[in-house]
Parts: C-alpha cells; sequence; structure tokens
C-alpha cells in the first residue's frame, strides 16, 4: 500500500460546548461568594485565588478540540495543546466509521478499547494503527476526513467487512 509523501495540511477545529459555559459560570459563582461573604466561614482569598486557578486551568485544556493532519501526521489535541495525541500516518493500518452514543461523554475518553477524542456525539472515525492501537475521532466533517485518508491510500473498513 503505497502511500502519498505530498504535503497535506487539514485542520477541523471545535468548540467544546459545555467547558465553555460552565467553567466561566463557576468562577464567577465562586467570586460572588467571596465578595458577599457566604456563609458562617467564608472562603479565604487564598482559597479563592486557588479555586479559580485550577478551574482556569480545566478550562485552558478543555475549551477547544483540534483534530488535523499535517506533514503526515494525524493529531488530536484538547485545548491549549496539553494533551494531545499524534500519530504517523504512515503507521496507520485502517480506518472505520463508527457511532458514538451521546452517553459516551465528550473530551478526552476511553471508549471500546481506544482512545476517543470528541466535541459531540455522533459519526466518527475508528483510526486502527500499531499493533492494535486504536483512535477515535469524531471531525465536524468525517467525509473530509475519509477524502484525507483515500488520497493517502489508507483502507477505509466499511461494516459489512468488519
Amino acid at each position: 500500500m503505497k502511500k502519498s509523501k505530498g504535503k497535506l495540511n487539514h485542520i477541523d477545529f471545535q468548540y467544546i460546548i459545555i467547558p465553555t459555559i460552565l467553567t466561566p459560570m463557576l468562577i464567577i459563582l465562586i467570586i460572588t461568594l467571596y465578595v458577599i461573604e457566604f456563609g458562617n466561614k467564608p472562603i479565604s482569598l487564598e482559597a479563592l485565588i486557588i479555586s479559580c486557578l485550577i478551574l482556569f486551568l480545566l478550562f485552558l485544556n478543555s475549551f477547544s478540540l483540534t483534530i488535523g493532519v499535517k506533514n503526515e501526521v494525524l493529531y488530536a489535541s484538547l485545548g491549549i495543546g496539553l494533551i494531545k495525541n499524534s500519530i504517523n500516518i504512515n503507521h496507520i493500518k485502517f480506518v472505520e466509521p463508527i457511532k458514538v452514543p451521546w452517553y459516551a461523554g465528550i473530551g478526552l475518553r476511553i471508549y471500546n478499547h481506544s482512545i476517543m477524542y470528541n466535541a459531540k456525539p455522533g459519526i466518527g472515525i475508528k483510526i486502527n494503527y500499531d499493533k492494535n492501537k486504536s483512535l477515535i475521532i469524531i471531525p465536524r466533517d468525517v467525509d473530509k476526513f475519509y477524502a484525507i485518508f483515500s488520497d493517502l491510500g489508507i483502507r477505509k473498513i466499511v461494516e459489512s467487512e468488519t
């Protein structure tokens, strides 16, 4: 199976809605509780700073999902890129469609013995590579990624073959 050696770049960027909305709301709530001195033992300034910092760091690592192909490397990263996974295109054996239900969650998950990066439920791509390892991605435009894999000579397994 010969794969193309040309330079190929494609990036799929998605916001993950739940952390994007909930984290700033929690930070505002904590600051409000500090300002109004809620309860018998209001939180200290140190607790306020530490909790807001932790929530902000969680927000930076979970507000978006980027899936891309660049210079023969497929990568998926969350947030600012501290959590990421990359695969050399030459190591990919085959790809196959997979349906991910809503209850599988969003973000970085382990699903069906695979590492999954998703921002929404739906149809995704299971990428099988190196010694029975697999990665599941759910890009906005699944067909675009299938076209990229097809151009690279990577075989797509359809459900009747499995």
